[in-house]
C-alpha cells in the first residue's frame, strides 16, 4: 500500500486534490508529506493528533503519519474545546497539529501549526522509524457521553483499504467527493481510496458546501460520492436531488445510517445506469466491513422499508444474538481485524472471544445494533436504545420512521421522551390529521406519535448525522 502512494507521488501530474480557491498535483503532495514525514521521524514522534479541516494540508498530514509508522488521530478542527481536551488527555499525543488559522492552538502544550512544520529544518539521516502495531485511533460518541478513542490496527486498516480499492475501481479520470469531516473514519477511506488510485479528492469543507452539495457535485463533475445517507434528504428538500446536479455521478457509497428504499429509489430513478454500494460498520471494525452492490435491476431485491446492508466482506463473520426465535437481534461481527479496543477501556465488555467449530478463538464485538433477518437477508433495525417498550409493547422507532418516509416526509426521527413518541419531520404540506391517519393505516396504534413536529429541516452533527441531542432539547422545550 505505502508504494502504491509513493509511486503515484513520484509519476503523477494529475490532481490529487482539487479546492475551490486552487488545485494541488500529485507531485505538489509528495513535496509536502515528506516534509510532514521529515519532520515527525525528525522529532522521534510516535503519536500525533491532526486537528484541521478537510483539505490538502490535513490529507497530506494524515498520509505522511502513515507512511511515517505513527499513530495518528484525525480530529475535527470544529470540536468543542472541552471536548478536545478531553481526547487529548485520553490519546496523550506527542504533538498537535493544528490549521494555521487555528484560535485555540495557543491553548496547548506540544502544539504545531502545519506552516511551522513546512518551513522546518530537520534532520533525519540517523534516525529510522519503526512501524507502530496501530494505524490510528478515532473518537466516537460512548454511550455515557463521553468520547471514547478506538484503536484501530495497521494490518487491519490496510486490508480494508485492498478490498475498497479493489471494489470501488476508481482511476485518474475520477473524482472522489470528500464529504465528511477528517474525525470520522468515513473520511480515511476517501482520502486513501481515492489518493492510492491516482484520482482527485474534492473536499466539501464550507458550510455551504455541507448545505448544498450539489452545487459542488455539478461545479467539478463528482463521479464518486461517498456519505451518509440523511446527506441526499439535504439535496432533496433543496430540489437538487435531479439529474441537473448529479448527471456525473457514477458511483454512490452510504454508510452510518439507514440507507431507505425510496432514497434508493430517486437514486435510479434520476440514473439507471449508476451502482450504489450500501456498507455497514461500526468504528470499531475498521470503517465498515459488510456491504452489498445495488443497481437497477437488482436493488428491489433487497428492498424492504430500508435497504439491505448485505453479507461480510472477506475475513469477517456475523451471526445475529436473538432470543425466544425471534427474527431481530443485535448483530455481532467476528473476525482478526476488528479494533484493538478502546483506550480508556481495553476490557470494556463489548469486545470478546469465541470459541468457532474448529476450535479456534476469535475476536468478536457486539455492536449495539439491531438488525432484522428477513427472507434471509439482514436489515438494520436500529440501536438497542431504538427498540423501547411501549404501552406495554416492544416496538422499533425505525418502522415509524420509515412509515413517515413513505407517506411523503423528506426526512424523519422519532424519539421516546418521558413515556412519549414524538415524531419530527420535514416534508411539504404538513398537515399532522393526515400524517396520523395514513400511520394509522399501517402501524399499530401504540406505534402513533403523542406529538408530530415540523421541521424546515434537520440540525446535523459534525459527522453529518441528524443531531438527536439538538431535537431532545427541542422536547424538552415544548413539554416544559
Amino acid at each position: 500500500m505505502k508504494e502504491k502512494i509513493m509511486n503515484n507521488f513520484l509519476i503523477m501530474e494529475n490532481v490529487a486534490v482539487l479546492e475551490e480557491n486552487r488545485e494541488w498535483t500529485y507531485s505538489q503532495m509528495g513535496q509536502v508529506v515528506s516534509q510532514f514525514i521529515k519532520y515527525y521521524r525528525g522529532n522521534h514522534l510516535k503519536k500525533i493528533m491532526i486537528v484541521m479541516k478537510q483539505g490538502f494540508y490535513s490529507y497530506s498530514a494524515i498520509i505522511a503519519a502513515y507512511l511515517a509508522g505513527i499513530i495518528f488521530c484525525p480530529v475535527n478542527s470544529e470540536t468543542p474545546f472541552e471536548r478536545l481536551k478531553y481526547c487529548q488527555n485520553i490519546f496523550n499525543p506527542d504533538l498537535i497539529v493544528f490549521d494555521n488559522d487555528s484560535d485555540s492552538i495557543n491553548e496547548y502544550k506540544n502544539s504545531v501549526e502545519v506552516m511551522q512544520i513546512l518551513e522546518s529544518k530537520v534532520n533525519v539521516k540517523d534516525y529510522a522509524q519503526e512501524e507502530n502495531d496501530i494505524a490510528y485511533v478515532i473518537f466516537t460518541s460512548g454511550s455515557t457521553g463521553k468520547p471514547k478513542g478506538i484503536a484501530i490496527k495497521r494490518s487491519a486498516f490496510e486490508k480494508f483499504l485492498l478490498w475498497s480499492i479493489s471494489h470501488y475501481k476508481v482511476n485518474e479520470n475520477d473524482r472522489w467527493a470528500q464529504y465528511s469531516n477528517i474525525g470520522f473514519d468515513l473520511s480515511l477511506c476517501d482520502i486513501f481510496t481515492a489518493i492510492s488510485s491516482g484520482a482527485t479528492l474534492v473536499p466539501f469543507a464550507t458550510p455551504k458546501a455541507k448545505m448544498y452539495p450539489a452545487l459542488l457535485i455539478k461545479k467539478y463533475s463528482i463521479t464518486f460520492w461517498h456519505s451518509v445517507p440523511s446527506v441526499l434528504d439535504l439535496m432533496d428538500i433543496t430540489n437538487h436531488l435531479s439529474s441537473e446536479y448529479l448527471s456525473t455521478v457514477k458511483t454512490y457509497t452510504f454508510c452510518g445510517e439507514t440507507l431507505y428504499s425510496i432514497q434508493l429509489k430517486k437514486i435510479f430513478d434520476l440514473n439507471s445506469k449508476c451502482k450504489v454500494y450500501n456498507t455497514y460498520g461500526p468504528t470499531e471494525t475498521t470503517i465498515f466491513c459488510m456491504g452489498i452492490l445495488l443497481d437497477s435491476f437488482n436493488y428491489q431485491e433487497y428492498c424492504e422499508d430500508s435497504v439491505s446492508i448485505g453479507t461480510p466482506f472477506e475475513g469477517w463473520q456475523m451471526y445475529v444474538d436473538r432470543k425466544n426465535n425471534q427474527n431481530i437481534g443485535e448483530l455481532i461481527i467476528c473476525g482478526d481485524n476488528i479494533g484493538a479496543g478502546y483506550l480508556n477501556d481495553m476490557n470494556n465488555k463489548s469486545f470478546f472471544l469465541k470459541e468457532m467449530e474448529n476450535g479456534k478463538l476469535i475476536r468478536c464485538y457486539r455492536t449495539g445494533d439491531f438488525v432484522k433477518v428477513i427472507s434471509g437477508k439482514l436489515y438494520f433495525a436500529g440501536r438497542k436504545d431504538s427498540q423501547i417498550k411501549h404501552m406495554g409493547f416492544r416496538i422499533d422507532l425505525s418502522e415509524i420512521e420509515a412509515c413517515l418516509r413513505n407517506y411523503g416526509c423528506y426526512s424523519s426521527k422519532v424519539i421516546y421522551y418521558k413515556k412519549k413518541l414524538v415524531a419530527f419531520v420535514v416534508c411539504n404540506d404538513f398537515d399532522e390529521n393526515k400524517i396520523r391517519d395514513y400511520l394509522k393505516l399501517y402501524l399499530p396504534y401504540y406505534y402513533i406519535p403523542s406529538k408530530i413536529i415540523h421541521k424546515g429541516g434537520f440540525p446535523f452533527n459534525k459527522n453529518g448525522k441528524v443531531d438527536v441531542k439538538k431535537l431532545y432539547e427541542e422536547i424538552e422545550n415544548c413539554f416544559s
